[in-house]
Order: C-alpha cells, then structure tokens, then sequence
C-alpha cells in the first residue's frame, strides 16, 4: 500500500469568485492586494494542520472568468483568469501544498439567474450542444491545460465536481438543470482528452457518491474519486474495500464531513486508510454548510500528521 495523502477541500475563498473577473470583482480575484493575507491565512491554516493537498474550485458555476458574446457563446478566458491561478500557485508553493483543481461545479448546469447583474449557473448548452461543447474545449479548457498542465504545484485535475446532480435520471429528475447520461459521459470523455493531450497531472472526477461510478464508463481517467456523506452511504459502505469498488484503479476519498456525521473526521480518515484508499481529503476548511467544522477539519488533521501546534507566522 502507498502513502496515504491527507488534506482538505479549501474549497474557495469565495463560491466562483477566486479565479477570473465578473460582476462584483471585475479586477479579479486572488491576484488583487486585499486578497494576499486571507489567501496566505487561509493555505497556512492547512499546511499548519499537515495537509498536504487542498483541493479548490476554479471555474464554479461560470460566474467568473469567462467571455461570453451577448448570445452567450464562449469567447474564451478573460484576462483576469491566469493572474488569479499565478497567484494561488505562488500562495501554494510558499505554503508546500498540491493543490488539485476542480475545473467546473455541478451548479455550472443550473438554471440561470441573474444576482447583481451577475449570472449564474445556465451554462448547460455549452456542453448539450456540439457546437458550443467544442468551444468550451478549445477555447477556456484547452488554454488552462496548456499553460498549467505541467506546473508541479497542481496534483491533478477534477474535471468536474459531483456530476450526478446535473445527469438526468442519476441524481436528480429536473431536465432543467440537467443532461443525460450520454451526453454527460461524452463531455467528459472530450474534456479528459484535452487535459490528456497537453498536461501531465492526473485527472479525475469527484464523485458524490461510489454507487455512481459507472457513470464514468469510457471516460479516460487516471484515478477514481468518490466522495462519502452519510445521507448517501453507509459506514459499512465506506469501509469496503476499494478493490472491490474499482479493480486495479487508485481511489481518493474527495470529500467527508467534518460535521453531521455519526463518525468523527479521525475515525473517517483510518476507516479510510484501512480500505485502500489513496488518500482522504476533509470537506472543509472554509465553507459554511452543514458538512462542515473547520476547527475539527484542522484538528482531525493535526492529530492525524501529529502536528503539535502551528508553525509561527512569518511577517
């Protein structure tokens, strides 16, 4: 058995805003002054802890980052993307944490609203329709995979963060906010060989739960991550054996709760170790739902590396 990777979903600093202009940050995100020290409190907290990879939203729902001509065609990235992740990455290797990038959110399909001239979510065409699928690969996916897909502060890739709540008839029945099956696996299929064709990093996709993994069937990827909540699967569900789950393949527990579970974020992390998974990352350092405790997410991970106390603060 290979090292077993700890660490945490960060998951943002804030939802679909840290990477790339939109309406209420039109200078960006992470790059901007007022964002350094959040950034470097927020990456220290973890590697103080012992995580050893963060796992970050960059695309979201589309709220931020994107061009879009008025008929809502993609034009590309804006010129604001790139500096963000720059900056992140800088923030990353100062702190000696990976960082795995979930490329796009499963709200990226969601009915469209309208939030101070922001939108948000209604953005499924981009990836239903041919046309505009080719544009989002060639256009926004292609370019993040060729200017980062060899930095070795990236551990890899998630093509897209718990794709069952956007697949009609898996995990959710709304033809509204959502595609079907093939359609889904199809994008999938396309985006992986574009990170495939110009990036080195492994790629994946977060599951939300190991009952959908054939979801991903003929889709190219390196590595299976499944997520585990107790309102999906059981204990006994978790501690199976990953072998059995995908034969020969290596299996990250991306998400687990840190609050709300009837297991403790510690008991989770070796239940976790004992059925063969690659690693386990904490759900989470900064977000504010029901499935987390940020302080437990640091102390489960502190006394996990036995990480006594915090390294002092550099000036």
């Amino acid at each position: 058995m290979g090292e077993f990777v700890v660490g945490a979903n960060l998951p943002w600093l804030e939802y679909g805003q840290d990477f790339g202009a939109c309406a209420w940050q039109p200078r960006g995100g992470l790059s901007r002054p007022e964002k350094r020290e959040p950034l470097r409190r927020a990456l220290g907290d973890l590697a103080d802890a012992g995580a050893s990879v963060v796992r970050w939203w960059l695309l979201g729902d589309g709220r931020a980052g994107l061009l879009e001509d008025e008929d809502g065609r993609l034009l590309g990235v804006d010129d604001r993307l790139f500096a963000d992740v720059d900056a992140a990455l800088v923030a990353l290797r100062a702190e000696g944490l990976l960082v795995q990038l979930v490329v796009a959110d499963f709200l990226w399909f969601d009915v469209p609203r309208a939030v101070n001239g922001a939108r948000l979510g209604g953005r499924r065409q981009h990836v239903r329709d041919p046309a505009r699928r080719a544009r989002l690969l060639e256009r926004v996916l292609a370019p993040i995979a060729e200017r980062y897909g060899r930095d070795a502060a990236i551990a890899g890739w998630d093509l897209l963060n718990e794709p069952e709540w956007a697949t009609l008839g898996v995990g959710t029945l709304d033809p509204r906010r959502s595609i079907s099956r093939r359609e889904m696996r199809e994008f999938l299929r396309e985006a992986a060989a574009v990170f495939h064709a110009r990036a080195t990093q492994p790629l994946c996709v977060g599951l939300a739960s190991q009952r959908w993994l054939s979801l991903l069937d003929g889709v190219p990827l390196d590595h299976h991550q499944v997520h585990w909540y107790e309102s999906l699967d059981s204990a006994t569900a978790l501690a199976r054996p990953v072998e059995a789950l995908a034969p020969g393949r290596p299996v990250l527990l991306g998400e687990f709760p840190t609050r709300g579970a009837s297991l403790g974020p510690r008991a989770i992390l070796e239940i976790a170790r004992e059925a063969g998974y690659s690693g386990a990352l904490a759900w989470s350092s900064l977000a504010t739902d029901r499935a987390t405790d940020a302080l437990a997410c640091h102390e489960a991970l502190r006394a996990w590396t036995s990480r006594a106390a915090p390294r002092a603060r550099r000036a």
